[in-house]
């Protein structure tokens, strides 16, 4: 105050008390679910490390994802006939967390988690009963640690995660014993603050049975097995696996109008990072580039607008081309503060690694996708947006397309109410069917999927006091696909698109299709892959801030799943039928207590 700056260090310590699940009403081989019930509240920034550049869908990909924690089991139990039931969540045992920021520059932040065995109940057809296995014993551990220089403008940084899981039942199920991820980043601001140089370099270890680094060698982030891809190779007797990942972007933020940036990522085929972070592909090295044009001086019509170029490659480490696109976008804010943006973007032809699931690469082809939105004042009572997106690939006549709705209402400063509904429709005549393995070698097989989705979010946040809130969360899910017309791949890289396949003559026989693959007269067999799949997710967080920056969560959560093996889509006994299966219900205490408030 009065022009004084003052300077404080702060440490926030976070601790998970108890979590207790209750279990409802067995029922025969119930439906694992999708899905889990976060830690409430968002864990502070100091842990992010993000993995992906630029804004698009890499930008979700982090080296710690707080879902890891208290995931759903990975492991099976098989029913035998009978009943199965498999926890849906892993119980945190106890958790901690330690972050803040000193006086001197440095941001710290460790966090370490225990979860419990889990063990699914099994009763055979016969009467046995017994338990199994489905979760080992788990460590969870994260610490970053950040120094600030030239009065925030540049940073060095060091980040590490680390997974331990007990030895003996994580062998029986497949998973790797010890995960690791480690690295070191650094950001430096210039040419008076407008732009800024960001450069990482991260390496990962995994180690577990011979079974599970080969699944892991066999993952579809990767895929050793692929026959065609002579830089990479299968070693079904390793028991670790290493890669790196590094990353350099140069961005201009400010100053004028104009905004520009590029960029190169390269992530080796064996960079593993799941078992603490979320990544969704490796074996890749990309560019890009971005120029942009941004008026903040209110015109006559128009508040600010923006437009935007960009444009990427990327190839494998073995040289395939997998990529190549560009797209133009746009924002505008209108005098009365409603807003509107869009954008188009062309996906040119290439490779596709990972569409025959660990069989040869294939050609994918061109594309154009677009998306539009409106939004409305934002410092009204009630509020609204509107947003659309669609995509065409005109060779293979698929298509889809999805579109959202939210309104906002704030009854009074102490109340606000959020519900919107999403639907979404696809055609996709690629879409895998399986793998069948005859004398003659592997067939792959397609299938034109007709899919259709539907669901809604809604809200509610109520202010009791200013340190007493309550906040409710509710979304029902209903997605349904239907497949038909199933075609062999026959050659992956043919330029023409029919001539890429070869269109299957099947019968429908109760659940499975038959068909003669090998032209010898007998046939082989495959399941229909149709579904119809129905989640609810709910919680309810009651956080009272006892002391200044420390604070009690109450937290219970609801979870419904259903599972239909059937393509067509019904809403109503869609609805009925997920209503209709026993929840499952999770209470959770946690609070944070500020050392030094």
């Amino acid at each position: 105050r009065g022009g004084c700056t003052v300077q404080r260090s702060s440490l926030l310590l976070a601790v998970a008390l108890l979590r207790l699940v209750v279990f409802p009403t067995l029922h025969r081989c119930k439906t694992p679910a999708r899905g889990r019930t976060p830690l409430p509240g968002h864990a502070p920034s100091i842990f992010r490390f993000g993995l992906g550049i630029g804004d698009g869908d890499g930008a979700n990909q982090s080296l710690f994802y707080s879902r890891r924690v208290g995931r759903a089991p990975q492991g099976r139990a098989h029913p035998q006939g009978g009943w199965v039931d498999r926890p849906a969540e892993s119980r945190i045992l106890g958790a901690w967390k330690l972050s803040g920021k000193t006086s001197n520059g440095w941001s710290v932040g460790v966090l370490n988690a225990v979860t419990g065995r889990e063990d699914a109940r099994v009763a055979t057809v016969s009467g046995e009963r017994h338990s199994t296995a489905v979760e080992p014993l788990t460590n969870y551990a994260v610490t970053r640690v950040q120094r600030d220089f030239r009065n925030g403008n540049s940073a060095l940084g060091a980040v590490a995660t680390g997974v331990n899981r007990e030895e003996v039942v994580a062998h029986d199920l497949g998973l790797r014993t010890g995960a690791y991820t480690g690295g070191v980043d650094a950001r430096h601001r210039f040419g008076d603050g407008h732009i800024q140089l960001n450069v990482n370099l991260l390496a990962s270890h995994v180690r577990g049975s011979t079974g599970a680094i080969e699944a892991t060698q066999r993952s579809p982030i990767r895929y050793y097995q692929r026959p065609d891809a002579p830089h990479l190779s299968l070693d079904p007797t390793r028991t670790s696996l290493s890669g790196w990942s590094s990353t350099l972007e140069l961005w201009k933020m400010g100053g004028g109008n104009w905004r520009w940036a590029t960029g190169t990522q390269w992530r080796s085929p064996g960079f593993e990072a799941n078992d603490a972070g979320f990544m969704t592909e490796g074996d890749f090295r990309a560019v890009f580039g971005f120029v942009g044009y941004v008026q903040n001086e209110p015109g006559k019509h128009l508040r600010s607008w923006r437009v935007n170029t960009s444009a990427w490659s990327n190839w494998t480490f073995g040289n395939e081309h997998t990529s190549l696109g560009g797209n133009v976008n746009g924002n505008v804010q209108f005098m009365n503060n409603w807003s509107a943006y869009g954008g188009i973007n062309r996906q040119a032809e290439g490779l596709s690694t990972t569409q025959l699931r660990g069989g040869p690469a294939m050609v994918r082809e061109a594309s154009w996708n677009g998306w539009s939105g409106l939004n409305t004042d934002d410092r009204k009572a009630v509020q609204g947006n509107l947003g659309f997106n669609w995509n065409v690939r005109p060779e293979s006549n698929s298509h889809s397309w999805n579109t959202n709705a939210n309104l906002r209402w704030n009854p009074s400063s102490q109340i606000q109410l959020r519900a919107g509904p999403f639907v979404s429709r696809r055609v996709e005549d690629q879409q895998w069917g399986g793998l069948i393995t005859t004398e003659a070698g592997p067939h792959y097989l397609l299938g034109r999927l007709d899919q259709t989705t539907v669901g809604m979010t809604a809200r509610a946040d109520l202010a009791i006091s200013p340190t007493l809130t309550l906040q409710l969360y509710a979304q029902p899910f209903l997605s349904s696909g239907d497949y038909g017309e199933f075609k062999e791949v026959v050659a992956p890289r043919s330029e023409l698109y029919q001539d890429r396949f070869r269109l299957l003559e099947t019968q429908e026989d109760g659940r499975l299709y038959r068909v003669d693959l090998n032209g010898d007269g007998p046939l082989e067999s495959f399941a229909n892959p149709d579904f119809r799949v129905g989640q609810f997710r709910s919680n309810l967080v009651l956080r009272w801030e006892y002391r200044p920056g420390s604070t009690l969560f109450l937290v219970w959560a609801q979870a419904r799943d259903d599972f239909q093996a059937r393509g067509e889509f019904q809403l109503g006994d869609g609805v009925s039928d997920l209503f209709g299966h026993q929840p499952e219900n999770v209470f959770m205490v946690k609070f944070n207590y500020w050392l030094t408030p």
